[in-house]
């Protein structure tokens, strides 16, 4: 049991700065400009898509599951 949190702590933040740096999300928006983006990514499950410009609002239809994560 011991090490359990620590385990946990670390793969959140990996998680994280990964899924951040992959959809290209600056870290100068707000709570609120983040939460649309997100929304955005899971309305139709649009994050399963490669190509993906969260700013224009794009994706890539036939790159269904190429994303690189």
């Amino acid at each position: 049991m011991y090490g359990k949190g620590q385990l946990t702590n670390t793969l959140i933040t990996k998680a994280r700065s990964t899924v951040a740096s992959y959809y290209s999300i600056p870290g100068h928006l707000s709570e609120e400009q983040i939460k649309d983006c997100v929304h955005w990514l899971l309305s139709k499950g649009i994050f399963r898509y490669g190509g993906i410009d969260l700013f224009l609002r794009f994706y890539i239809f036939s790159y269904y599951l190429l994303m690189k994560l």
